[in-house]
């Protein structure tokens, strides 16, 4: 997060993110274990219904766009 390095949490450890951070990856470092994240968001009811009213769920994230354009080409060159 925020240019930090990355980090490894294990079964049932946890991690805050504050408001504003910037959360470039969110990948899973096992070749063999499957990973699930479970994510819960703090926000007030009236971000809430104007991020539905702009297409669901999807308005509540902010796209890292250097990020996606990175994964798009290595997606492209495989």
């Amino acid at each position: 997060m925020n240019d930090e390095p990355m980090t490894v949490k294990k079964a049932g450890e946890s991690f805050f993110e504050a408001p504003g951070c910037r959360h470039r990856i969110s990948d899973n470092a096992s070749l063999t274990e499957e990973a699930s994240i479970l994510a819960t968001m703090v926000l007030e009811t009236e971000v809430v219904e104007a991020a539905l009213q702009q297409g669901g769920a999807f308005g509540l994230v902010v796209i890292d766009e250097e990020y996606r354009e990175a994964v798009m080409e290595r997606v492209a060159g495989m």
